[in-house]
């Protein structure tokens, strides 16, 4: 796997044009990255905000393998180095970047137009104007996820761009997940509980695992991270 790989949420998107940029008076505008998966449904924005929404799908994208899927969801790093090791991956997470930035430029630019033209009647607008990009794989997991985390890492928010990630399918809100991996917190939660029921047990049976025992017991829920 080239270095190019392991720096991968290190590189940094072109910035956004910045000519017609908004008054003083104008609301921010919002990208929401949404992963979600095929299997569960198409995805629903929620409230009245989302004036436009593009789609992607990257069902299309190798899968990883089993044993990391078993284990791993895509807001895990070790996961994504694996689904960005292919050049297709990294070409079509490109090619969405490239798509993306091109829309903000249109959709700031139409609705700072929107608001000179309908000067007076501001009430009508949307309070904040939000672009809706939703990325699709199959089971919202794996694929989906990492490329949403990625793109939010590329975008550089200019303009009063404000930028959200959210993981539809997998139940969490992350804004811009910075340096987040349930799939670790996961599994040190179902170590500690392991370890309570193992105590209990052996409370049970006139034992105790006071002192040394727990000790023995902390360094095996780091050995399972």
């Amino acid at each position: 796997m080239s270095d190019s790989v392991e720096s991968i949420s290190e590189d940094v998107a072109g910035d956004i044009a910045t000519e017609h940029q908004p008054s003083e008076n104008v609301d921010p505008f919002h990208l929401s990255i949404i992963s979600f998966g095929h299997a569960n449904g198409p995805l629903k924005p929620i409230g009245s905000e989302a004036v436009e929404q593009l789609t992607f799908s990257v069902r299309d994208v190798g899968n990883p393998p089993a044993r990391l899927r078993n284990t791993h969801t895509g807001v895990s790093a070790r996961l994504r180095k694996e689904i960005f090791g292919n050049q297709a991956a990294r070409r079509k997470l490109d090619t969405m970047l490239q798509a993306v930035e091109a829309k903000m430029i249109e959709f700031s630019k139409a609705h700072i137009q929107a608001e000179h033209t309908m000067e007076g009647l501001r009430s009508l607008l949307p309070v904040s104007p939000t672009l809706l990009i939703g990325i699709m794989c199959e089971q919202g997991k794996h694929r989906s996820v990492a490329f949403a985390e990625e793109l939010a890492r590329k975008i550089t928010p200019k303009d009063g761009w404000t930028v959200s990630v959210e993981h539809r399918d997998l139940g969490v809100f992350l804004p811009n997940a910075e340096n987040e991996d349930l799939d670790e917190r996961t599994a040190n939660t179902k170590a500690l509980r392991k370890s309570k029921r193992q105590r209990e047990r052996e409370r049970k049976q006139g034992r105790s695992l006071a002192g040394e025992g727990f000790e023995d017991d902390t360094l095996g829920c780091e050995e399972m991270q």
